[in-house]
């Protein structure tokens, strides 16, 4: 590539090599402003978001939480109800928090998966029965 200020050799403007005046000069930056100061990730954004507290009526009253917490309740309640999905995801968030506290404490814990305690406790025709149920329903 010719230097910028060696006017001699021979430069074609084309593809990827703009006139030589509407170059950058040296230091100068193409995004001059960069990114604002206050802009946020969208992370930030949605754990901004998460944070905010709404209001609920529970057993007939009114409360505030925050929408983690309804998020949480919803899930919650939706695998309750009999939702498979909701019981897999109530049970992988389970599963994930202890295994997090098993590598954080020195006690040592139940190294058991949830869901082969509800296999011991649930007959094999019980569980086929919920299998068809919740196929059905899907």
């Amino acid at each position: 590539m010719a230097d910028r200020g060696d006017s001699h050799a021979p430069y074609t403007v084309g593809y990827g090599k703009p006139p030589r005046a509407t170059q950058f000069r040296p230091g100068q930056s193409g995004n001059a402003k960069g990114r604002p100061k206050g802009s946020k990730s969208f992370v930030k954004l949605v754990e901004e978001e998460l944070t905010e507290r709404i209001r609920i009526t529970e057993n007939g009253k009114r409360r505030k939480i925050t929408k983690k917490q309804g998020i949480a309740k919803q899930i919650v309640n939706q695998a309750v109800s009999g939702s498979l999905k909701a019981i897999a995801r109530v049970l992988d968030e389970t599963r994930a928090h202890e295994n997090s506290n098993l590598v954080n404490s020195d006690k040592p814990k139940a190294t058991e998966p949830i869901a082969e305690d509800y296999l011991k406790i649930l007959s094999d025709e019980e569980l086929v029965q919920l299998y068809r149920a919740a196929v059905a329903h899907e």
